[in-house]
């Protein structure tokens, strides 16, 4: 089966990215905050969920330059994915949202010892 056919419309977008060369992982960084930004104002605005999903696709987009970026290997990544199925979601939602709830309600991210002001 072919790499894309693996990936589905994920290795159309990795194939959008290889004509550019990879970037730092600060820019990574940057973009990824500003994609963040620009969900956050979205939502503020309630300008609808169109936006919110170009966003998103922005997200993806960003996250598989950056693997392309660091050597990951798209034919690695359909076996990440389903590793991290496995190990990290599947059977664990609940907890996994539970936790998320409860660091917004805190607002305390203790892996980074601080708190979200």
């Amino acid at each position: 089966m072919e790499m894309n056919e693996r990936l589905g419309v994920l290795g159309e977008l990795w194939d959008a990215w290889v004509a550019q060369p990879p970037q730092s992982d600060e820019y990574y960084a940057e973009a990824l905050r500003h994609q963040i930004k620009e969900i956050e104002e979205i939502t503020k605005r309630g300008v609808g969920r169109v936006a919110a999903t170009n966003e998103m696709v922005d997200i993806i987009s960003l996250a598989l330059d950056w693997m392309r970026a660091n050597k990951v290997r798209k034919e690695e990544i359909t076996e990440v994915i389903r590793w991290r199925i496995e190990g990290r979601y599947r059977g664990r939602q609940a907890e996994i949202i539970q936790a998320y709830r409860a660091r917004m309600e805190s607002k305390y991210y203790p892996q980074d010892g601080w708190k979200n002001e």
